[in-house]
Protein backbone atom coordinates (compact mmCIF):
# COMPACT_ATOMS: atom_id res chain seq x y z
CA UNK A 1 0.00 0.00 0.00
CA UNK A 2 2.87 2.62 0.78
CA UNK A 3 4.66 1.94 -2.48
CA UNK A 4 1.35 2.17 -4.58
CA UNK A 5 1.26 5.79 -2.53
CA UNK A 6 4.16 6.59 -3.13
CA UNK A 7 4.33 6.00 -6.68
CA UNK A 8 1.35 7.58 -7.18
CA UNK A 9 1.94 10.84 -5.17
CA UNK A 10 5.10 11.20 -7.43
CA UNK A 11 3.01 10.42 -10.80
CA UNK A 12 1.01 13.86 -9.29
CA UNK A 13 4.50 15.35 -9.24
CA UNK A 14 5.75 14.47 -12.33
CA UNK A 15 2.01 15.68 -14.11
CA UNK A 16 1.67 19.12 -12.29
CA UNK A 17 5.73 19.70 -13.43
CA UNK A 18 4.85 18.68 -16.66
CA UNK A 19 1.52 20.82 -16.77
CA UNK A 20 3.92 24.37 -15.60
CA UNK A 21 6.41 23.25 -17.91
CA UNK A 22 4.06 23.04 -20.85
CA UNK A 23 2.21 25.87 -19.92
CA UNK A 24 5.46 28.35 -19.47
CA UNK A 25 6.77 26.83 -23.00
CA UNK A 26 2.94 27.84 -24.79
CA UNK A 27 3.22 31.72 -22.69
CA UNK A 28 6.87 31.68 -24.22
CA UNK A 29 6.29 30.90 -27.48
CA UNK A 30 2.96 33.18 -27.58
CA UNK A 31 3.86 36.34 -26.11
CA UNK A 32 8.08 36.09 -26.07
CA UNK A 33 8.90 34.65 -29.59
CA UNK A 34 10.14 37.69 -30.86
CA UNK A 35 12.76 37.40 -27.79
CA UNK A 36 13.00 33.88 -28.01
CA UNK A 37 15.78 34.33 -30.84
CA UNK A 38 17.52 36.51 -28.75
CA UNK A 39 17.59 34.22 -25.73
CA UNK A 40 18.58 30.96 -28.07
CA UNK A 41 21.49 33.20 -29.75
CA UNK A 42 22.67 34.17 -25.86
CA UNK A 43 22.46 30.66 -24.33
CA UNK A 44 24.09 29.43 -27.29
CA UNK A 45 26.66 31.76 -27.14
CA UNK A 46 27.01 30.91 -23.20
CA UNK A 47 27.25 27.74 -23.57
CA UNK A 48 30.10 27.33 -26.52
CA UNK A 49 32.13 29.78 -24.11
CA UNK A 50 31.17 27.26 -20.99
CA UNK A 51 32.59 24.39 -23.59
CA UNK A 52 35.73 25.91 -24.80
CA UNK A 53 36.49 27.39 -20.97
Amino acid sequence: RLNKHIIGRCMGVAVCILLVATSLTYFHIIILHKDLDEWGKILTKQRIKKIVW
